[in-house]
């Protein structure tokens, strides 16, 4: 029996990456995302100036939201560094593990500790006197927020629990799909033979 192997085509193989322009590229943008995320620390610090900065929210639920910001920088700092030193890229499902969590801090504290403010409304102003308001003063309003949030934190907390214990519920069940080529060449050789 001849057994012959599936060439595959020029046009199948990506160019080369440029690693020293795309560490740049991604230490950027990790800068931004780590500046943003730390900016109510330092106004927190008082570094910054404060008055005016956290409204009448309170401080730490700020500081809380701004750790996502902080954590997707971090992630893209660090994937610069692994590009440079190990000509890879960091996993996009760690981006995504790290902006869950680091989202979910504050939206459990709120969820725990969020308290109805009367001044808290949100709304647009149309021309001809029409106002669109995106949150309410009142208590069902709130209550509906509650319920919302808790329902969303159900889903990501189901998510994150999956991926620490390496249960995988979340993962498509194709892995042949997902499969670099040369590993199902491989896998095809072992077949055969």
């Amino acid at each position: 029996m001849n057994n012959t192997k599936p060439m595959r085509s020029n046009t199948d193989v990506p160019p080369p990456e440029n690693e020293v322009l795309a560490a740049g590229v991604s230490c950027g943008c990790g800068m931004l995302f780590l500046v943003t995320g730390l900016l109510p620390v330092l106004a927190l610090l008082n570094i910054l100036p404060r008055a005016g900065f956290f409204g009448r929210a309170s401080p730490l639920l700020v500081v809380m939201g701004g750790l996502p910001f902080a954590a997707v920088g971090l992630y893209f700092i660090g994937n610069a560094g692994s590009l440079l030193i190990r000509g890879r890229r960091l996993s996009d499902r760690l981006l995504l593990n790290l902006g869950m969590f680091f989202l979910a801090i504050p939206f459990h504290y709120w969820l725990f500790f969020g308290r109805s403010g009367g001044e808290s409304i949100t709304s647009i102003s149309l021309p001809g006197g029409l106002v669109i308001s995106f949150f309410e003063r009142g208590k069902i309003a709130f209550i509906t927020a509650k319920i919302a949030v808790a329902l969303l934190l159900a889903g990501m907390d189901l998510y994150l629990i999956s991926e620490a214990l390496g249960l995988g519920w979340f993962v498509a069940a194709n892995s042949r799909r997902n499969a670099r080529p040369e590993v199902l060449e491989q896998r095809e050789d072992a077949n055969v033979q």
